[in-house]
């Protein structure tokens, strides 16, 4: 029995969870039809708990606050 998932296609819409899923290993393989579509052995729930329970969330939410000065 193999440990190693097979690596699926994982398409997401949310910028935040791309880049997360990115910086944490998952192979980018472009953007087509609003999605971000990446070469992955986890699943998108298993990459959004991840995030969720990252630090990354955080900086996310902070993100999102602060962009509201810059949009006047």
């Amino acid at each position: 029995m193999s440990l190693h998932k097979t690596p699926k296609v994982v398409a997401v819409k949310n910028l935040h969870l791309a880049a997360f899923m990115k910086y944490n290993g998952a192979t980018f393989l472009g953007f087509e039809s609003g999605l971000f579509r990446f070469s992955s052995e986890q699943s998108e729930s298993e990459w959004r708990v991840r995030h969720l329970n990252s630090c990354c969330r955080g900086v996310d939410n902070e993100l999102m606050a602060l962009r509201k000065f810059l949009r006047g």
